[in-house]
């Protein structure tokens, strides 16, 4: 597993611990060689792209968070390469080439959360623990 980060925010912590957790359960898929291993993978980040997102941009807004315009720039382009891996599903695309997709997807994701989500700690420091 890669770094963590924390930024003091439990639900918000948790999805990131979530993707982290991603590269082992993306590892099992690709060593199993079975397509339908990637589809809790899948669902995963359908979900995370919207509601991660949005409980993200709704503390930055709370905060008015002076980086809220480049998450959500950066968001968006997570939103619009999830799109192209579900089609890339549905679809029927060979497995090697979806699980680069989606590998390539996660670490960027994980680079996002390391370089760009750490900066929102400061945000819920002082405040009690959220869930």
């Amino acid at each position: 597993m890669k770094n963590k980060v924390t930024i003091g925010h439990a639900s918000i912590d948790h999805h990131h611990d979530e993707v982290f957790e991603l590269d082992q359960k993306l590892d099992l898929a690709i060593s199993e060689n079975n397509p339908d291993h990637l589809v809790s993978i899948i669902e995963f980040l359908e979900h995370y792209v919207q509601d991660h997102f949005n409980e993200e941009e709704a503390l930055m807004a709370e905060h008015h968070f002076d980086r809220l315009d480049i998450h959500q720039k950066e968001h968006a382009f997570f939103k619009r390469r999830f799109t192209e891996i579900h089609n890339l599903y549905t679809q029927k695309c060979h497995t090697t080439h979806l699980a680069f997709k989606i590998r390539t997807f996660i670490d960027t994701l994980i680079e996002h959360i390391i370089e760009e989500d750490a900066k929102i700690a400061h945000l819920v420091e002082g405040e009690e623990e959220k869930t």
